[in-house]
């Protein structure tokens, strides 16, 4: 007889003999080795190579939801791996955290949420030459902190972190769908996390920002092309160009 370990008890209930020892084939030998431990993704599909890290201005702190740590797409990690001044923390919430608790206590550093609503600072609506005066110019480091996870994770996650409540908002109109065809989002008007970042970059003028987006689209084309290669196409790709009028035969 041979015992399941103790880790395998959080997989479930369904959890079988048979199952754990086809994962832990799955874990193991070549397919194990053909895996990147940096961005998370199979070695046909990483986009390591692509990635040029610059510092941004504003830095970037982005905050984790666990479970985007388990999904092998996360457009966080990609968008940290970009920046060079950034900071990625991972936790369900951040209320008692002693690194945010530090951060927002630091009076050299000037805060501020990225998150829609009705009271957030909308920089898509001020003139070009008004939007950096979101930060004030009395030297403190203008940091914007990230939510990354689903949208209703990342509500939980500002609900139980009364602290993040309390710094100012920022957030804009989006100018178009989201490119991210992998993944369905749940409004028309949402974003995934690299685009969010992007777009506020682009709305304060950082010269680096388009990077951003090149190696995101880089990595959505390839798992398209992927898809395509074994005659598949996601639910999400056919609906995002339906909604485009757009034929799916005429895309690479």
């Amino acid at each position: 007889m041979t015992l399941l370990p103790h880790h395998a008890k959080s997989w479930g209930m369904s959890v079988t003999l048979e199952s754990y020892l086809r994962r832990r084939a799955e874990r193991s030998g070549e397919a194990h080795r053909n895996f990147c431990y940096t961005c998370r993704r199979p070695h046909v599909g990483c986009y390591c190579p692509s990635v040029r890290p610059f510092a941004s201005t504003p830095s970037f702190l982005i905050l984790m939801h666990p479970h985007e740590v388990k999904k092998t797409i996360g457009t966080g990690r990609m968008a940290s791996q970009c920046l060079s001044n950034s900071t990625l923390w991972i936790g369900p919430d951040f209320a008692t955290d002693p690194r945010v608790v530090a951060l927002l206590a630091d009076p050299s550093v000037y805060p501020v949420l990225l998150y829609p609503g009705p009271t957030s600072q909308n920089l898509s609506r001020l003139a070009p030459a008004e939007r950096p005066s979101v930060f004030p110019r009395d030297g403190r480091r203008p940091v914007v902190i990230v939510l990354d996870a689903t949208w209703n994770n990342a509500k939980k996650m500002l609900y139980h972190s009364p602290n993040l409540q309390k710094i100012p908002r920022i957030g804009f109109d989006t100018p178009h769908l989201s490119k991210f065809l992998l993944r369905k989002q749940p409004r028309d008007e949402c974003f995934s996390s690299i685009e969010a970042i992007h777009h506020v970059l682009e709305l304060l003028g950082d010269p680096g920002r388009d990077h951003l987006m090149e190696v995101f689209e880089g990595m959505v084309n390839k798992q398209l092309t992927y898809q395509k290669s074994q005659k598949r196409n996601s639910r999400h790709r056919i609906n995002y160009f339906k909604r485009k009028g757009l034929e799916l035969e005429a895309l690479p």
